[in-house]
């Protein structure tokens, strides 16, 4: 029987969007980075976009710029937002979260699924994440492309 985590489940769709065509994101927090190279490389390879959010690498940039409280802004968020389509959870990305491996399965995240919302300020989160990444990321993140793809969203969804 395969039994495969719903991190993997999850980077299965995002490469078969990728692979359709559509532009999609993946941002992750670099602290908790343990993402499968082989997925990761299929998903990249079809034109996904892979952001290592505030990565830990590059901690002296922050310390430079006499930001460094912005290095221990951690990203935690579970929100994933497909056209309008908003999913906001707790839910860690492992399938036996609450089983009895970690616990005795009593403890139960809240998720979320909410359909033709209007995701303005979702979109404003993500290109938010995406800017703050932009100088990490130069030769994937544009500033001016990015604002224009969100902006046609925004028209295209509100």
């Amino acid at each position: 029987m395969d039994h495969k985590l719903i991190s993997a489940i999850t980077l299965e769709k995002l490469t078969n969007a990728a692979e359709r065509g559509v532009k999609t994101f993946l941002i992750i927090d670099d602290l908790n980075y343990y993402a499968s190279a082989k997925g990761m490389k299929k998903y990249l390879d079809a034109g996904g976009v892979v952001i290592r959010n505030n990565p830990l690498d590059k901690t002296h940039w922050h310390i430079f710029e006499g930001r460094y409280y912005k290095f221990f802004n951690r990203n935690h968020q579970k929100v994933m937002l497909c056209d309008d389509h908003v999913f906001c959870g707790s839910l860690n990305i492992a399938n036996p979260y609450s089983g009895t491996r970690y616990g005795d399965s009593s403890f139960r995240d809240l998720n979320i699924l909410m359909r033709n919302q209007d995701a303005k300020e979702v979109r404003a989160f993500f290109l938010e994440l995406l800017l703050h990444n932009e100088k990490f990321f130069p030769e994937t993140l544009k500033e001016e492309k990015l604002i224009k793809m969100f902006d046609d969203l925004n028209a295209k969804y509100d």
